[in-house]
């Protein structure tokens, strides 16, 4: 679990260091990456955890249940839900600025 941890703050860290007005395309990949990467990584650490502490811990009365529900949460809201960050990845990891396949 802390090896996952450190994996994702270590991006994210990055990924602040790029952050400006207007950023070129590798630091919008970046971000974009980071934020699949958090909301994704922040389930697992949850799921693990409850691997860990075992079904006790999902009792509505104690944190951990709420951290889970809340991170896979994260991944499906708007704007930023996992499936639309991969989406903008891929386009704009193939595509230039006003480009298509048409």
């Amino acid at each position: 679990m802390w090896v996952k941890l450190e994996q994702t703050r270590a991006l994210f860290l990055r990924m602040l260091e790029d952050a400006r007005v207007d950023p070129p395309k590798d630091a919008r990949l970046r971000a974009y990456a980071t934020q699949y990467t958090i909301m994704e990584n922040a389930n697992a650490l949850c799921a693990l955890a409850i691997r860990t502490c075992g079904g006790q811990s999902m009792l509505k009365s104690l944190p951990l249940e709420r951290l889970y529900r809340d991170s896979r949460c994260g991944a499906l809201m708007l704007p930023w839900t996992a499936e639309l960050c991969l989406d903008r990845i891929g386009r704009e990891a193939l595509y230039e600025a006003g480009e298509s396949d048409d």
